[in-house]
């Protein structure tokens, strides 16, 4: 999930773009009961902060529409994408980026931690190695 766009953020961090992570996860919380979005979503909501996309080539995803992602995350040094698409997660190494699913990131960085949600930057260090 890269940070809002700029036309989406608004001045206390939610937009639409952030209203469109909430009505995904919702949809998620449904169909996979055992899932608790919120702490993903708050994480995101505290965490995210707005880049410019850098360029990336045609080919580095088979999907375009999801070349954004890799742009973001690469503009932005993030160590990982969370996505459930497809063709995004075959992309997972492009450039260093690894590419997982919610239930992954979940196991991996929001079950061990016993109250907050908060990830420790050398979390995602490790995340990226």
């Amino acid at each position: 999930w890269p940070a809002p766009r700029r036309e989406d953020a608004a001045p206390n961090g939610t937009g639409g773009r952030v209203a469109e992570y909430r009505r995904v996860g919702d949809r998620l919380s449904k169909k996979y009961p055992s899932v608790d979005v919120d702490p993903v979503l708050d994480l995101v909501i505290r965490e995210s902060r707005i880049v410019e996309p850098v360029p990336i080539p045609a080919d580095a995803c088979s999907d375009k529409d999801d070349l954004k992602f890799l742009a973001c995350a690469l503009a932005s040094n993030a160590a990982c994408v969370v996505s459930g698409d497809r063709a995004i997660l075959r992309a997972s190494g492009y450039e260093g980026i690894e590419v997982m699913t919610p239930r992954q990131f979940q196991t991996r960085f929001l079950d061990r931690m016993p109250e907050s949600p908060k990830m420790k930057a050398d979390d995602m260090e490790r995340a990226r190695d």
